[in-house]
């Protein structure tokens, strides 16, 4: 089920912009719209819960399987050295531009030098150009 007025719900249902990886039956992967790194991606279910412990099973370890994926396509192409998995929801997230009821896994890569970092947010045409990079590295 899809929850109104949810930004995950609405991009699962292919009515607002993403720059999408890839989608499943029950899972997406998109890059973050406002990043602080390059090569930021979440990883959503379709579906509308709100924490994991409402999620089957079989759709959250589709969730760490395609971690495990793109973490091996980020690192191939260039984007990291080392990867940061985070799985936020609010309320629990006090940062007001975080709050999302629709439970989302963040896959953020990292450098020791941090070289990856981003001043300011990436254009959308700057996004495709990551996502496209990411995909060609997905085996």
């Amino acid at each position: 089920m899809h929850k109104k007025g949810c930004v995950f719900c609405r991009i699962s249902l292919g009515e607002t912009y993403t720059a999408m990886i890839r989608e499943g039956k029950n899972i997406i992967s998109l890059l973050d719209r406002f990043p602080r790194v390059r090569g930021h991606v979440l990883v959503i279910p379709r579906e509308h819960y709100e924490n994991i412990t409402e999620m089957p099973e079989s759709v959250l370890c589709e969730i760490i399987k395609e971690i495990k994926l793109l973490e091996k396509a980020l690192k191939k192409a260039g984007f990291g050295e080392g990867f940061e998995i985070r799985q936020n929801y609010w309320p629990w997230i006090p940062e007001t531009q975080y709050k999302k009821n629709h439970v989302h896994f963040h896959l953020i890569p990292r450098f020791k030098d941090k070289s990856n970092e981003l001043d300011g947010f990436p254009t959308p045409e700057e996004l495709e150009e990551v996502a496209r990079k990411i995909k060609r590295n997905m085996k």
